[in-house]
């Protein structure tokens, strides 16, 4: 691997460790008890549920990628900046509910960043 790849690597590795270490603690405070007691009929119930979460994450992901792509296939005059906050939009809008996103971090695009993808768009 090259220093590129090194890096990639450990800012990923890095990111997971300080993630996880909060995942894990809360747990703990929710469900409380030790995981390594639990036996393989109860893993495999928890997994398959963490499975199925996740399956509805990624078809989200999909769906908002084709929101994205909509607004940048959108061949009418509307003005660069107007996409702009409709992307943005897309990226930084929060579920309202009882139990509010944990993952509410925005994710920021610049103008210039709008005016690259509107040219790789075509």
């Amino acid at each position: 691997m090259n220093a590129e790849q090194i890096h990639h690597m450990e800012e990923n590795v890095n990111a997971f460790g300080r993630q996880y270490f909060g995942k894990y603690r809360k747990g703990q405070e929710e469900h409380g008890g030790n995981m390594w007691t639990m036996g393989l009929t109860q893993v495999v119930e928890c997994a398959e549920e963490e499975a199925l979460d996740f399956w509805s994450y990624t078809r989200q992901i999909r769906h908002c990628i084709g929101e994205i792509q909509a607004i940048l296939d959108t061949k009418d005059s509307t003005p660069d900046w107007e996409r702009l906050e409709a992307i943005r939009d897309v990226l930084n809008r929060v579920k309202k509910d009882e139990k509010e996103a944990q993952c509410t971090e925005p994710y920021v695009i610049s103008k210039t960043m709008l005016q690259d993808i509107l040219l790789q768009a075509g």
